[in-house]
C-alpha cells in the first residue's frame, strides 16, 4: 500500500478502451506521444491527426492515476475550447461519465472521485497569463501551441509546481498545427533539434517546482 502510495499504479490506454467505447485505438504517434516521459513534450502535425485526442488521453490518464493532481487544459480562447476540445470531451470521452467523473460547464472543469482536476482554461494575452500566478498546477497541457503567444506559454510553465510531496509535477505537453505565432519558437526548440522527432532533447535539470537549472 505505502509504494502505491508514492508510485500509484499507472493507468494505461487500454482501461480507457474498456471505458469508453467512441474511443479509437491511438495511432503509433499518439501511442509515443503518450508514452513520452521527457518534461516539455511537443506533438506537432497536419490537420486531422489526432493531436487534440491525444492530449485529451493524457489528461485523462494523469488524473485517474494521481490522486489529488491538478491538469491545466489551455486553448487561446473560450471558443477554441468549446468548439473543439470540449466537443471532443463530450463525442469522444462521454464527459468521462463512465470514468465517474463530473463536468461543472460554469467553470469548465472535470472533478474525478480521487480528487483530481482537469480545468479547461484560456489565455488569448499576458494580462490572461497573469490570471494564474498565485495558482498552480502539475501538468500543463496546451493545445494548439502555435497559436499561443510564446510568453503566455513561458508564464503558465512557471505555474507546473507542487507543494505535496505525494502529487508529482508531470510536466507540459503541447500539440499544434504548423504556423501562426509561435511557430517560429516551437520550430527553433522542437524541430530543428531533432527533424525526425525520435531524438530527446536533453536539458540540464529541474529543481523540485520544475524549473530549468
Amino acid at each position: 500500500l505505502a509504494a502505491d502510495l508514492l508510485d500509484p499504479p499507472k493507468v494505461t490506454i487500454d482501461d480507457l478502451y474498456r471505458k469508453l467505447p467512441n474511443l479509437r485505438v491511438a495511432s503509433p504517434r499518439q501511442q509515443a506521444f503518450i508514452d513520452a516521459d521527457e518534461w516539455d513534450v511537443f506533438y506537432g502535425g497536419a490537420m486531422g491527426g489526432g493531436k487534440s485526442i491525444a492530449l485529451l488521453m493524457i489528461s485523462i490518464i494523469s488524473a485517474l492515476t494521481y490522486g489529488g493532481i491538478e491538469v491545466w487544459y489551455f486553448r487561446r480562447t473560450i471558443p477554441q475550447l468549446r468548439g473543439s476540445s470540449i466537443d471532443d470531451l463530450r463525442k469522444t470521452f462521454s464527459m468521462c461519465r463512465p470514468l465517474n467523473a463530473k463536468w461543472d460547464d460554469k467553470f469548465r472543469q472535470l472533478t474525478f472521485p480521487n480528487g483530481s482536476m482537469i480545468r479547461f482554461l484560456f489565455a488569448e494575452n499576458e494580462a490572461d497569463g497573469t490570471d494564474y500566478y498565485s495558482q498552480s498546477c502539475q501538468l500543463l497541457v496546451i493545445d494548439e501551441r502555435s497559436l499561443m503567444l510564446p510568453s503566455i506559454v513561458d508564464q503558465l510553465s512557471l505555474r507546473v509546481r507542487s507543494g505535496n510531496p505525494s502529487i508529482p509535477t508531470l510536466g507540459i505537453r503541447s500539440a499544434s498545427n504548423p504556423g501562426n505565432i509561435g511557430h517560429s519558437v516551437l520550430k527553433t526548440k522542437f524541430v530543428d533539434p531533432a527533424p525526425l522527432g525520435d531524438v530527446p532533447i536533453p536539458i540540464m535539470g529541474r529543481d523540485d517546482n520544475g524549473a530549468e537549472v
